[in-house]
């Protein structure tokens, strides 16, 4: 069972994440795996905090001081845990698709990350924010620590995941993706509007997201670099998107590594299986996830995600 966290969005920012004494010990231990990552950050300390009172809302900051507070760590410390994507993207990678359902469309995923000592995996919590009234306003997949969200999803509005992709544009003084996703769960009314903002608010890194709605054909890959977007959809019954760029024309960067060199072979299995059956339900799903040519040796999780009903299912994945 993947544990959770109720964060209310009606209580002040610095006291929203309560957390339990196993989850403060897990956010303290990511937080610092984060940055030994990272590197020595202390020389950019006065360029995140610069970059913070810039491009992050006080709202994230002040929950951010909270987590730092209540896991013993440094304020820098847990925000560049928090921007960890734009630090060292070349990390992360991803396979998700998107199918359309009598239910509407159904969002699945496999996180792909390194990690130490299967942390990403055992830490791995959903956390549910919810308004004043305790109605939940939106879920993410994330971990204990982490206030930004690379998966999402908003019930009876949409869903939202992050794959990483690197083009030649440099890195730009601007919002975080990680953020900018949460942002988008916690304002945006619908498929529609959610679209709209991750395709033309300008981000700080290259990035490519999977945004489903709740009616038939609401399934778009957003691509983007810092300055430029392109949404590339389909007239399928499915949609799949890995770590390649097939409808913003980019010059791919230095992209190195079993990342970005399975990329396309991913994106072709997944697309095998869906033509040959279209998933219905999230357990075959998994199955197209579990697939040998899908899932990697990284994999930390697996989800499926409907925005229509509300339905949310986490699978966690250990290597030796």
């Amino acid at each position: 069972m993947v544990p959770e966290i109720t964060v209310s969005l009606f209580d002040l920012p610095r006291n929203r994440w309560r957390l339990s004494e196993q989850q403060v010990d897990w956010a303290g231990e990511l937080i610092r795996r984060t940055v030994d990552e990272v590197g020595d950050i202390a020389p950019y300390k006065e360029l995140l905090t610069t970059y913070s009172s810039h491009f992050v809302k006080d709202e994230y900051i002040a929950e951010i001081e909270g987590l730092a507070a209540q896991s013993g760590t440094d304020f820098i410390q847990a925000l560049a845990a928090n921007l960890y994507y734009d630090f060292v993207k070349l990390l992360l990678g991803c396979t998700a698709f998107a199918v359309n359902t009598d239910s509407g469309p159904i969002h699945a995923r496999n996180m792909d990350w390194f990690s130490h000592n299967n942390s990403l995996s055992e830490f791995t919590t959903i956390v549910n924010f919810v308004e004043s009234d305790g109605k939940l306003r939106f879920q993410s997949v994330g971990w204990p620590g982490s206030v930004s969200v690379l998966s999402g999803m908003a019930p009876g509005r949409f869903t939202v995941t992050l794959n990483a992709v690197l083009s030649d544009e440099p890195i730009q003084a601007a919002t975080s993706s990680a953020l900018l996703i949460r942002e988008v769960c916690q304002i945006a009314n619908n498929y529609e509007e959610a679209v709209n903002i991750l395709s033309t608010r300008p981000i700080t890194s290259d990035c490519l997201l999977l945004v489903t709605g709740t009616r038939r054909g609401e399934m778009a890959v957003i691509e983007r670099t810092p300055t430029r977007s392109a949404i590339r959809t389909t007239e399928e019954d499915f949609l799949v998107v890995t770590n390649d760029y097939r409808a913003l024309d980019c010059n791919g960067g230095d992209a190195t590594g079993d990342i970005y060199e399975t990329a396309c072979g991913r994106f072709d299995a997944a697309s095998r299986c869906l033509s040959s059956k279209l998933p219905t339900c999230p357990d075959e799903c998994f199955e197209i996830l579990d697939d040998s040519n899908v899932k990697m040796q990284i994999t930390v999780q697996q989800m499926v995600m409907c925005a229509r009903t509300g339905e949310l299912k986490v699978k966690t994945t250990h290597h030796r």
